[in-house]
């Protein structure tokens, strides 16, 4: 903690006068830790190395954590504190002040933004249903044909498919690019029923958020406000893959998701977003899980892609 005298001497403040005493002051922030918090420690004790610790200081940070049976807290901070010493009628009186600062996370100007990394989900999936017949989309199944289904019979039509999610690498806060999320879905016609085949099927794709206790970026209100559903082919023109950042125009600031200039949905202060850091007793990291709900041929499948890491960068 470093201190520093902005004044010494008398003190007058005129009777009946409504103007305060002040003096212009200037701190100066120091751009890294101490060397002497990481004294009485040991490394098993720190994410950074004692002996060469971090070559930044950490932004202001507040994150709580309740996964039962497991909770976290996390809280850095900053502040000025003041204390004026002084004499009145012949008493020794103190009086202190506290006024909490903001400081701004560095901004690491090595990551390279706008980035994705694809997921392939790898184990093929599949839809069977007499509904994936040409004319057979809205027809109501008889109980022979439901039976045949529940028993896995051959003669039920199967559709198989392949996802794909390239996700971002790294997203900077308050960044108006959007971001890079592409979904895909392409027929497997190795597997595909013949009678099917060149047949495309219509898909329906609804984002699904994850019910934890980890941040939810509410993704699934953009689809919900859709006009209507967003629909894709199988096969054909309509089998383009989507980049659903363009689309909506998702980009990220630290109250929460944005598409364009307006807001997802409002989140509580606690529920920040904070760039990505490491200090001595924190370690703050991000990862991407999508969960994608997928309606063919009436029936309902959702797929969860495999968390990915997401670095996230502080405001420009």
């Amino acid at each position: 903690m470093a201190r520093k005298m902005f004044h010494d001497g008398p003190l007058h403040h005129p009777e009946n006068s409504n103007d305060p005493l002040s003096w212009p002051i200037s701190v100066q922030i120091p751009t890294m830790p101490s060397p002497s918090v990481g004294k009485g420690h040991t490394d098993v004790t720190s994410f950074t190395p004692l002996e060469n610790p971090s070559t930044f200081l950490a932004g202001t940070f507040s994150a709580h954590g309740s996964d039962y049976p497991n909770r976290s807290e996390g809280v850095v901070e900053y502040a000025i504190h003041a204390r004026l010493n002084y004499i009145h009628h012949g008493a020794h009186k103190v009086f202190y002040t506290t006024l909490p600062i903001t400081l701004r996370h560095p901004v690491d100007s090595s990551v390279r933004l706008g980035e994705s990394k694809e997921c392939r989900i790898h184990q093929p999936l599949k839809i069977q249903s007499h509904r994936l017949l040409p004319g057979m989309e809205d027809a109501e199944l008889s109980l022979g044909q439901k039976a045949r289904k529940l028993f896995n019979s051959s003669k039920v039509p199967e559709f198989w498919y392949e996802i794909t999610m390239q996700m971002p690498t790294a997203i900077q806060l308050n960044n108006r690019e959007p971001f890079p999320l592409v979904f895909g879905i392409f027929a497997r016609d190795d597997k595909t029923s013949e009678g099917i085949m060149a047949h495309p099927q219509k898909i329906q794709i609804n984002w699904k958020d994850q019910e934890t206790n980890k941040m939810n970026l509410h993704l699934h209100k953009v689809f919900d406000e859709l006009e209507a559903p967003l629909m894709v082919s199988s096969t054909g023109k309509g089998n383009e893959a989507i980049h659903l950042g363009n689309m909506f125009q998702l980009n990220l600031k630290s109250d929460g998701l944005y598409t364009a200039d307006k807001r997802v949905v409002r989140w509580p202060s606690l529920n920040s977003i904070y760039p990505d850091f490491t200090a001595y007793g924190i370690k703050h990291t991000h990862f991407l899980e999508p969960s994608v709900n997928l309606s063919i041929a009436g029936e309902e499948k959702t797929v969860k892609v495999k968390p990915q890491t997401l670095q996230i960068i502080g405001a420009p």
